[in-house]
């Protein structure tokens, strides 16, 4: 609503900043002047109400723009690291035949014992993952958790699907070249350990958004209360003092 704009029609005091109080009856908002005691309903002009209207609507058209730019963004990321993951752990634990080896765990501890740095994909892909709960979390809080996970889940794990695809049906691969060139999973198995990583790193995913909207409305509650007290000062300094007391 507009700033309330009117004065007394017995004295021409200025009434802008008297607190109405809403009528049991009627339910219209009264203002008792201070002055002269006449009471008044209320009245707000009608040609600020768009600028208001357009203050609320600019950080829900930023908060739309930041989800548009960051969802594909965090989702690419997502799917790089889960895939180098994948391709890792087919290096390591399966052999050329698409096997397990006998010994995958001891396989595991001996590279990674020998090259450290192999592992930053695995660490990176932890780190994704609770970037993603956070974002999740946090940015997306207005949305039911349940439905953003599935689709983001949903949406990860068919592009997995459509890349595997892409790898095994020739006519696939020749229509979507054009748009997503080649397909990241060279095999089946590729695409299916691919998959397998999005899914196991699922955990932190939850673990990280509950956290992250536990922290959200701890901070947004804080905020509200102090809010709250702070509006309950200003109306209380406004409201004069012979009108608070009756």
């Amino acid at each position: 609503m507009g700033r309330p704009v009117h004065h007394c029609g017995r004295c021409g005091t200025d009434l802008t900043r008297v607190r109405a109080v809403l009528d049991p009856i009627y339910a219209l908002p009264l203002v008792r002047c201070p002055a002269c005691g006449m009471t008044v309903a209320r009245r707000k002009h009608p040609l600020p109400v768009w600028k208001h209207r357009a203050c609320r609507a600019i950080p829900a058209i930023f908060v739309l723009l930041v989800q548009a730019i960051l969802t594909p963004i965090v989702t690419m990321v997502c799917l790089v690291l889960s895939a180098l993951v994948a391709e890792e752990i087919m290096i390591v634990g399966f052999r050329r035949d698409g096997q397990v080896q006998s010994d995958v765990l001891g396989a595991f501890i001996e590279r990674y014992a020998e090259s450290p740095e192999e592992m930053g994909a695995m660490i990176a892909m932890l780190c994704m993952a609770a970037v993603v709960g956070v974002w999740i979390g946090v940015l997306m809080s207005h949305c039911r958790r349940r439905v953003v996970m599935a689709g983001w889940l949903a949406l990860v794990l068919g592009y997995v699907g459509l890349d595997t695809l892409r790898a095994s049906v020739p006519w696939v691969k020749w229509f979507f070249q054009p748009l997503l060139g080649e397909p990241w999973a060279k095999t089946p198995l590729h695409g299916s350990l691919w998959a397998g990583v999005v899914v196991a790193s699922l955990p932190v995913v939850l673990a990280a958004t509950f956290a992250a909207g536990g922290v959200a409305r701890a901070v947004s509650r804080r905020r509200a209360e102090r809010r709250k007290k702070y509006m309950a000062r200003r109306r209380s300094a406004r409201t004069p003092g012979r009108w608070r007391a009756s």
